[in-house]
């Protein structure tokens, strides 16, 4: 396994979030990426080249696995209650100007989790998954899914539906998304 560098470092460019229904931030930011060179596979659970800050000490987010930083393709709202305007959570993994793209099949392992209910393939109400036309960037959004009749519900969008999309986070050990070297 090896890291490579990310162009593309700057707020707008490869980080995680966690946020609650009242506008507190977990963010991981990656400088980073380490990649399985043989099998062509980012390791979305790799933060020796991250940083993690939190808007607000108050807000302690429940994290997958063991771990204590947000995984890249990871994006959650980790809500309470019911509030129509939230900042919603977002991922966004940026390959310009590095070796690499995403593999075509990237979408097919988007998913969508509710909890507690539900797993939905691609989008709900605004929580989505999409790759540029260009098959340079992933971003992935969560919005806010609580209602007067659901509380204290979470909606993530991850980019490794098989690894990641699990109802029971704390059994999280892996999480890949492929890509393939750049034609040009």
């Amino acid at each position: 396994m090896v890291h490579f560098h990310l162009e593309r470092t700057n707020p707008d460019n490869n980080y995680s979030q966690i946020t609650n229904n009242i506008g507190q931030i977990v963010e991981t930011s990656y400088s980073r990426i380490r990649i399985d060179p043989i099998n062509l596979e980012l390791n979305l659970l790799d933060d020796t080249f991250a940083e993690t800050t939190n808007s607000a000490e108050e807000f302690v987010p429940t994290y997958p696995g063991d771990l204590e930083f947000v995984p890249l393709g990871w994006a959650e709202m980790q809500a309470d209650y019911y509030i129509e305007e939230v900042t919603p959570a977002e991922s966004n993994i940026d390959l310009t100007d590095t070796a690499f793209e995403f593999d075509a099949s990237v979408a097919d392992n988007f998913c969508l989790v509710n909890n507690p209910t539900e797993t939905v393939e691609h989008s709900y109400d605004g929580t989505e998954g999409t790759i540029s036309d260009d098959s340079l960037s992933l971003n992935f959004v969560a919005l806010n899914r609580n209602s007067e009749e659901i509380i204290n519900a979470s909606t993530r969008m991850v980019g490794d539906c098989d690894n990641l999309g699990v109802d029971d986070v704390s059994i999280i050990e892996e999480g890949f998304i492929p890509v393939v070297y750049t034609t040009e």
